[in-house]
């Protein structure tokens, strides 16, 4: 009886090793990088990684230890380097007694050009830069917001540095040279077509195929993109490394999920219907809101498809009011004898990532096959596209 108590002393000594082993283990391989920042001109008491990117990073804060008066370092966990899309350096965060904001600006010439940048991503390709100060800009009387959602009317203080160092070919010099990359937009005058953007969006992603600042941005902005074949097309061109990142993995996620068609609440009568009623047919989603201006100014474009093509097709809109602005679409609806039917989107935020609805009015496309499309019925082209789709 004896042995057999020492047998289990001892085995559960052993097991207890094993565990803070085991843990030691688990502390031994959590990596962590640095990030060092080396600045002439201006000199800061602190300095903080700050993250104004909504998710589970926003208002990260990480502190720089200061190596003397001009060189800072930041130490980034893996689990923090993986994840974060985007942040800013900031001298201190929020100061809410006088509702100012301290922030820093990156300038630097490229092809004879002065191009600028706050928001920076993690690059595998640089872990340190030089910095220049050159002046500070302050706007007064700004409205700021924190993240809660709070607005104040403030000042911002922007410092501006030149970046001395080497960054050809990196992350930051790509975010320089287009920080709208998948926003299809440009801060040119030129305005392109959906295409030129899709196409000048991968011919950048095969010249860089391993930049995360590229496929983090495909990541966040895929409600921007038309159809899933074109994300597919430039998800394509990224590395497998990128590909297996958590915002390739994401992508990939999306593209392999069958479009889901729910059930929601009709905006007249509240009870629950299908989304899509006949798989057999095309249905046209219209995405709006009863405060949505735009959206009833594009009723009449809407009337005009419903009545062309009401006997080949369905049509149905989704609300995205919230519970307190419910009775005013109801009351609209009644107000402009909308024909096609209304569900409301209980959910917003649900909705709106479910179908990927970027802002409103929107329309998507949904063919028997469960492949979809966003249409912008505002644009004539689009509209001949949903015609011809009809017709064939």
């Amino acid at each position: 009886m004896e042995r057999n108590y020492i047998i289990k002393i001892l085995l559960l000594s052993f097991l207890a090793i094993c565990i803070s082993c085991n843990i030691k283990d688990k502390k031994v391989i959590q990596k962590e990088r640095t990030f060092t920042v080396q600045m002439q001109g201006k000199n800061y008491d602190s300095l903080f990684i700050y993250s104004f990117t909504k998710g589970p990073y926003y208002t990260l804060k990480i502190a720089a230890e200061r190596q003397d008066s001009n060189c800072w370092v930041f130490t980034i966990p893996d689990t923090i380097y993986e994840h974060l899309i985007d942040f800013e350096i900031v001298p201190q965060t929020f100061d809410y007694k006088t509702n100012t904001s301290n922030r820093i600006a990156f300038n630097s010439m490229i092809d004879g050009q002065k191009r600028r940048t706050q928001q920076l991503n993690f690059d595998d390709s640089l872990s340190f830069v030089s910095l220049k100060y050159e002046s500070t800009i302050t706007e007064d009387s700004i409205f700021m917001s924190d993240h809660k959602g709070n607005s104040y009317l403030g000042t911002c203080n922007t410092d501006n540095f030149m970046v001395e160092s080497s960054i050809k070919g990196t992350d930051l010099y790509l975010r320089m040279l287009d920080q709208l990359y998948g926003m299809f937009l440009t801060i040119e005058d030129t305005t392109y077509s959906y295409k030129q953007y899709l196409d000048k969006y991968i011919g950048e992603a095969q010249r860089h195929p391993d930049s995360r600042y590229y496929i983090s941005r495909l990541c966040a902005k895929m409600y921007n993109y038309k159809t899933k074949q074109d994300i597919r097309r430039l998800y394509n061109c990224f590395s497998e490394r990128c590909k297996n990142s958590v915002w390739g993995k994401e992508i990939q996620a999306y593209l392999d999920k069958p479009f889901e068609n729910i059930s929601l609440p009709n905006a007249l009568t509240a009870k629950k219907e299908p989304v899509i009623q006949d798989s057999t047919r095309c249905t046209l989603i219209l995405f709006s809101a009863s405060w949505c201006r735009p959206c009833h100014l594009q009723l009449p474009i809407q009337r005009k498809i419903y009545n062309d093509l009401k006997d080949k097709m369905d049509f149905v809109c989704i609300s995205i009011d919230e519970p307190e602005t419910v009775d005013a679409w109801k009351t609209f609806l009644k107000k402009e004898h909308i024909p096609w039917r209304s569900l409301l989107s209980v959910n917003v935020e649900e909705v709106r990532r479910n179908f990927m609805v970027p802002g409103i009015p929107h329309a998507i496309l949904v063919f028997p096959n469960k492949e979809y499309e966003a249409l912008n019925l505002w644009e004539k082209t689009d509209q001949d596209q949903l015609y011809n789709y009809i017709k064939q």
